[in-house]
């Protein structure tokens, strides 16, 4: 995966860096090498497992039971979920404030967070470096989630080579099938789909 989003200065948040990057404090490419080597190349090889959107529109492969691997960003997830962080995320009180717009989202979108996670949402995940991770990891999570329960479109690539060779990112970009209230609207709405295989991942 290359670079995603736009890099013109129009985007409200910064593009991905690189994929392939292994040098360097954003490189996330050593990383990337050993996902594919230690969990993908396997999982493809026993046939357990679908990669978005190389196999496929994400409404084809979900379904209750199935895996499917996609790629996501978590400052995609930022907007996506209408966060605002003003300051370093990597300052704890700068995660703490995310609390209030994280606890609107997951009512409005009827999602139950457990008592630990709202614990560490309270406590913007903790006061060590680990905190920053942590934070990225619920945000993207809940920007997945965002696409699988119809809210926003999977954002499939129409061009053949993009699809087929570069991929994308899970979300990117993509339009808002519905609104979080609590949250300043888009200028208008998208019908939501009402799709069989996102009905199917529901009750599953």
């Amino acid at each position: 995966m290359g670079c995603a989003g736009d890099a013109s200065g129009r985007s409200p948040r910064r593009a991905a860096c690189p994929l392939f990057w292994t040098l360097g404090g954003n490189q996330v490419g050593k990383a990337a090498i050993a996902g594919w080597h230690e969990v993908l190349i396997p999982a493809v090889g026993r046939g357990t497992i679908a990669i978005w959107p190389f196999d496929g529109e994400l409404d084809d492969l979900l379904a209750p039971g199935a895996v499917v691997v996609a790629e996501t960003y978590s400052a995609e997830a930022y907007r996506q979920l209408r966060l605002e962080l003003r300051g370093s995320k990597r300052s704890q009180s700068t995660r703490r404030a995310q609390e209030p717009r994280l606890l609107d989202w997951a009512h409005e979108r009827d999602v139950l967070l457990t008592e630990d996670l709202r614990r560490q949402i309270a406590s913007g995940f903790g006061d060590s470096p680990a905190g920053e991770d942590a934070f990225d990891a619920v945000a993207g999570l809940l920007g997945m989630l965002e696409v699988v329960l119809g809210h926003r479109a999977s954002g499939e690539p129409h061009d053949d080579e993009v699809r087929d060779v570069e991929g994308s990112i899970l979300g990117l970009q993509a339009a808002a099938l519905t609104t979080i209230d609590s949250f300043p609207r888009p200028d208008r709405e998208v019908p939501r789909p009402d799709s069989p295989a996102r009905n199917a991942a529901r009750k599953a």
